[in-house]
């Protein structure tokens, strides 16, 4: 971008001599130390912050990934599905961290806080660069939109949150882009090299969340309001490259939303070229299970809806429950719509008024621009969440900062008042509004401090939400609380009996509390209303066979397989069931009856191969692995026997044979 334009639109400042310059200068200066001590002030108690069992045990500490050195798991970084999306820019950041300071959450932490500070200071000199002198901007303006944004409550979880690291690489890479962007030369090597690295930082920032996606939208913007340029066809030569980078993102973004099988709890694909092979069927499953999930006046309302809700939040982040519960507005009438649509149209008012200003206008664009990922325009298995806002933040406290001061501004010269009088009035109502919101963040922080404090938080915020209820009940299990746990799982499935995994999870704790007489009495309770329930059989089965009732087992899991004729579970834990007793031969006939209700189950085929090997069909074995593992590439244990009875047989060595061991107890399917 230059800045040709900016210049007459900087005409009504003043001529600053070489005293004044100087006095502008140390005043940028001493506005980014004071955005670095608010920030730290604000963040660093969460250093101390332990694991919050949410996501980040997963993505770091149970990470395998993480712990193999060099290209190997630099390979698998950017080649593997991590939980449900591929963002390798933040999986390269953990194995980073992993070097420093191993498991220890607190370097984890620091990081994040860092990061963010980090991007708070981007921001600030982004709009001191991009709109040095416009009437309005300047360095009040860029420490303002940067406060804001740094000390927002719905920055918090994003900041103390392990996993949340996402947004905030993603963000960092973004505006490391959008400055590059500005002063581009108007030719030669410096201009390629611009153009190179610009590429870079936007596959960075895609790679690290799907939101880095507008950063071709916000490109086009900037080029247009911030460097003058005009002409469609001028703007799509200076950034098409990035609307490509933009497109794959989201096609890989797409693939992602199919590779997880909720239902198994299992990554159908978790190497992603595996996944990008099998598009069509995972987009296929993607458009049935998510796009195709709501009609479309549904959707409008749940768009409408869901914009009035986030602007009032960005307002007035009174509520903030971490998990938000999905609620889809029934009609038009109803508050959120109606708040959507009053929000929409001041929007519509401000845009208008905007349309000859090119920081409000760029800072409007910002906003709306940003917000749209998160919008369910296109459809998110996740309702809605504060770290969401932390990319439109930006343009929506831009848009509010603006006018406040060179309304003052304006006002002042009307009146005939002096312009520092206005505008010190301006800035303490600013400071004001920062205070409240900051206070509020000090507020919500230490939620983050443990799992325990975290999950009891959301179930008090939505005690109506299962999902918060499950999440607590998971922890009061770790904290060997099983009494309670138990009791929060059943809470889990009384608000949402769809949620049948739930019945195992309360068993689980019952058992491991003493309770196995309770947890059998309260599944025969739940047959006997719902006697044609495969999973409420599979349990019973499971817990008959750990009170040593082994005939009466195998009868519950044979009661349940009519009601699931393509699951391989009840047939495994049955073949589990004959192990335990040292029945071999009727485990394998079991195994087989797995492999014909589920004959893609990578799972099933690995067991059935190490039955093979002990029946000493090797071959056949050596099949059932490949076979394995073909099906599921991050399935290491059918390609590690693979290779050993491979090398084995090539060397006509005697293979040890592999132990018969139970492959369950399992639960919904097998990974």
């Amino acid at each position: 971008m230059n800045h040709k334009n900016l210049a007459a639109r900087s005409m009504n400042e003043p001529e600053n001599g070489g005293i004044a310059a100087t006095t502008d200068t140390r005043q940028k200066v001493v506005y980014g130390l004071l955005l670095c001590a608010l920030v730290c002030s604000l963040f660093w108690p969460a250093v101390f912050y332990r694991y919050a069992n949410y996501d980040d045990q997963t993505v770091v500490f149970e990470n395998p990934i993480l712990k193999e050195p060099g290209l190997s798991g630099l390979r698998k970084v950017f080649s593997f599905f991590s939980i449900k999306s591929f963002y390798p820019m933040r999986l390269a950041s953990f194995a980073v961290d992993h070097a420093l300071w191993g498991l220890d959450p607190s370097g984890y932490h620091l990081t994040n806080i860092l990061i963010h500070l980090l991007n708070v200071l981007l921001v600030y000199t982004f709009f001191l660069r991009a709109f040095p002198r416009t009437k309005g901007g300047g360095a009040a303006f860029a420490f303002f939109t940067a406060a804001f944004f740094g000390l927002h409550p719905s920055v918090v979880d994003s900041v103390a949150w392990i996993a949340g690291r996402e947004e905030l690489l993603m963000l960092f890479f973004l505006l490391c882009g959008l400055h590059f962007t500005l002063n581009m030369p108007a030719q030669g090597e410096k201009r390629l090299l611009r153009h190179v690295l610009i590429a870079y930082l936007g596959a960075f920032s895609c790679l690290s969340n799907i939101y880095g996606a507008v950063f071709p939208a916000l490109a086009v913007l900037g080029y247009r309001l911030c460097g003058g340029e005009r002409g469609a066809v001028r703007l799509i030569r200076l950034t098409w490259y990035l609307w490509l980078i933009a497109g794959a993102a989201f096609f890989i973004k797409l693939v992602s939303l199919g590779v997880y099988d909720q239902e198994s709890n299992a990554v159908l694909f978790p190497f992603v070229p595996e996944a990008i092979r099998n598009a069509g069927t995972l987009l296929s499953k993607t458009y049935h299970e998510t796009l195709a999930s709501l009609p479309v006046a549904d959707r409008v309302r749940l768009i409408i809806g869901l914009y009035g809700l986030n602007v009032l939040h960005l307002l007035a982040p009174l509520w903030l429950p971490v998990m938000y519960q999905n609620m889809y507005p029934a009609s038009y009438w109803s508050a959120p719509v109606l708040a959507g649509l009053a929000a929409a149209a001041i929007t519509a008012v401000a845009v208008y008024r905007a349309r000859k200003d090119p920081l409000p206008l760029f800072c409007l664009g910002w906003f709306l621009i940003a917000l749209a990922p998160g919008a369910q325009i296109v459809p998110h298995h996740i309702y809605r969440a504060d770290r969401f806002l932390y990319l439109p933040l930006i343009g929506f406290f831009g848009a509010l900062c603006y006018p406040v001061l060179s309304a003052s501004r304006r006002r002042g010269e009307t009146a005939g008042k002096p312009a520092a009088s206005t505008r010190t009035g301006a800035r303490a109502l600013l400071l004001v509004y920062l205070g409240l919101l900051a206070a509020r963040a000090a507020m919500h922080l230490p939620v983050w401090s443990d799992p325990l404090t975290l999950h009891s938080y959301c179930v008090k915020q939505s005690p109506d939400f299962y999902l918060v209820h499950q999440y607590l009940a998971a922890e009061l299990f770790n904290e060997r609380d099983y009494d309670r746990s138990a009791a929060e799982y059943e809470k889990a499935l009384r608000l949402d009996p769809s949620q049948r995994y739930q019945w195992m999870n309360m068993v689980k704790a019952l058992t491991a509390g003493g309770r196995i007489a309770e947890a059998e009495e309260r599944l025969r309770k739940g047959l006997a209303e719902n006697p044609e329930d495969y999973v409420l059989w599979n349990d019973l089965g499971l817990v008959l066979g750990q009170r040593q009732k082994f005939d009466e087992s195998v009868e519950a899991f044979r009661k349940g397989i009519p009601y699931a004729p393509n699951k391989a579970v009840l047939h495994l834990n049955i073949a589990a069931n004959y192990i335990q007793r040292h029945l071999y031969e009727q485990a394998f006939d079991e195994l087989a009856r797995a492999r014909e209700a589920d004959p893609k189950n990578a799972f099933v085929l690995y067991q059935l191969g190490l039955a093979m090997e002990r029946r000493g069909d090797l071959q056949q074995a050596l099949s059932l692995y490949r076979q394995a593992a073909r099906l599921a590439p991050g399935y290491l244990a059918p390609r590690s026997r693979e290779r050993m009875l491979a090398e084995m047989m090539r060397q006509a060595q005697p293979m040890p044979a592999p132990p018969m061991e139970a492959p369950g107890p399992a639960l919904g399917g097998i990974p």
